[in-house]
């Protein structure tokens, strides 16, 4: 796996941990998590185009 897919893949678990589902992202956020012993700051913005992708 190379490394950009590697950091994109335990984001989306973290997020999964931290939400429980990705629906419940309701808000403009902004989150730190370790990762590798280094701290992994993102920002999460809820999206849904209403054609049922969100």
């Amino acid at each position: 796996m190379t490394c950009g897919i590697w950091v994109i893949s335990n984001t989306a678990k973290y997020l999964r941990q931290y939400f429980g589902d990705f629906s419940q992202i309701n808000q403009s956020q902004q989150l730190e998590f370790p990762l590798n012993g280094e701290r992994q700051f993102l920002q999460v913005v809820p999206f849904f185009n209403g054609n049922n992708l969100d």
